[in-house]
């Protein structure tokens, strides 16, 4: 879990910083692109709010899991495609997708955390969980910088919706092998 609250982190930040460069790529009066790019963070953090309330009460009736594994890929899948995009409306589109998937994330990996760790232990566990969660605030930017002077600037989408759904699609693996572990001990 710690690495998924990384990687959320990550691929929230490596595109921050260079944002605006992007919109500026699809919108047509520049005057606008500093609001069409508030908006869009704005969209995106307004959806996550929303979400995260209603996907935590998920938590508590279905599989915590599967619920992030779903997060995850629908994360991924709404990431990618903005790299594609050629007009705001199909990118203010996709910033919805993507704000009703991450707001699933982290009140998710926060409930597998604190239901597999022993409650003697969850400040330290959860101090922990924080520190990756600021490492990724780190290395995003840097990750983003290198991406985009290698490559292109819609590169970060394409990178970036790649490694989430390759996270999703990895989780439940990796959760089962943490689990036989777990149980051998």
């Amino acid at each position: 879990m710690f690495f998924i609250l990384f990687l959320v982190q990550f691929s929230v930040m490596i595109i921050n910083p260079f944002f605006a460069l992007f919109m500026e790529t699809i919108v047509t009066d520049p005057k606008t692109i500093s609001t069409l790019t508030g908006l869009m963070f704005a969209i995106t953090g307004l959806i996550s709010a929303f979400s995260s309330v209603n996907i935590g009460k998920l938590n508590e009736k279905m599989s915590s899991k599967f619920l992030l594994t779903v997060s995850l890929l629908g994360t991924g899948f709404f990431f990618l495609p903005q790299a594609f995009v050629t007009n705001v409306t199909q990118l203010t589109l996709l910033r919805v997708g993507l704000g009703f998937f991450y707001g699933g994330i982290i009140p998710t990996a926060n409930t597998i955390i604190s239901l597999s760790t022993p409650p003697q232990d969850r400040g330290k566990v959860f101090g922990i969980a924080n520190s990756t969660t600021f490492l990724g605030s780190i290395f995003g930017p840097i990750a983003g910088g290198f991406i985009i002077a290698t490559f292109n600037l819609t590169a970060v989408f394409v990178f970036t919706g790649g490694i989430l759904l390759l996270a999703g699609l990895a989780l439940p693996a990796i959760i089962k092998k943490s689990e036989k572990i777990k149980t051998a001990e």
